[in-house]
């Protein structure tokens, strides 16, 4: 998600530089054009000249409002997939291992029940785990996302 708009970010600050780039070019020419001139059409490259310039100013307003628009809003779009701070994608594989290592010891269902916890903890958001590794078996919950960006793995740091 991240990396995806921060391409687009570049390619459309390499245009916004193309398109100075092309300004100046114009900028350029008409100064060259300026000194060949000759003195009897000089109203008409006049009313040209301005016509040219106001055609310049509204061009680049319109291309720095898009470059400014499409920085500042295509990095919104992957804004709701994940929370930006949400301590249960962190809290639940230690309260998963906590539960498997009572299944160990005890020989009780606390893993399947806390798993059923899980998933219902879940349901009102608009994301949710689809498989469990590392508690024996794989377990699968849900099919996993289309797109693989959207998907995030939650492990523990220490195993008990």
């Amino acid at each position: 998600g991240y990396l995806n708009s921060n391409t687009v970010v570049l390619r459309t600050a390499r245009t916004a530089k193309l398109g100075a780039r092309i300004g100046r070019l114009i900028k350029l020419v008409k100064c060259v054009s300026m000194f060949y001139r000759s003195t009897a059409k000089k109203t008409t490259q006049i009313e040209a000249k301005v016509l040219a310039s106001k055609l310049v100013v509204l061009l680049s307003t319109r291309v720095s409002v898009i470059v400014i628009v499409m920085v500042m809003v295509i990095p919104l779009s992957s804004l709701p997939l994940f929370p930006t701070e949400d301590m249960s994608l962190s809290l639940w594989p230690q309260q998963l291992e906590q539960s498997y290592l009572e299944d160990q010891t005890n020989q009780s269902s606390a893993l399947q029940s806390s798993i059923l916890q899980m998933v219902e903890f879940y349901q009102s958001s608009n994301y949710q785990p689809y498989q469990l590794r590392g508690f024996g078996s794989l377990v699968s919950l849900r099919d996993p996302p289309l797109q693989a960006r959207n998907s995030l793995e939650a492990s523990v740091e220490t195993c008990l």
